[in-house]
């Protein structure tokens, strides 16, 4: 399961893959693909997501954007942004 688009005109990427589902917001000139921990310029959030080993890659399309729009509404609020 992958995701990508913007947030406030920054690109993310979402994806749900083994055991875990990551998703990064990025600055300008950082690649959201490329981020696999938070650092300057970005937002990143991981957490593991479901029982079995390959859960997260056959996570429902409907609980991807939930998590997309919860991480989403948590960038947005740390910028200031209601």
């Amino acid at each position: 399961m992958q995701a990508w688009g913007s947030v406030d005109g920054l690109e993310f990427y979402f994806r749900a893959r083994w055991t875990s589902w990551t998703l990064a917001i990025t600055e300008p000139g950082v690649d959201p693909v490329d981020v696999s921990e938070e650092r300057p310029g970005t937002f990143f959030r991981s957490q593991t997501w479901g029982a079995g080993p390959y859960d997260a890659g056959y996570m429902p399309e409907d609980e991807a954007e939930r998590i997309i729009r919860m991480c989403a509404a948590e960038f947005l609020r740390g910028r200031g942004a209601p």
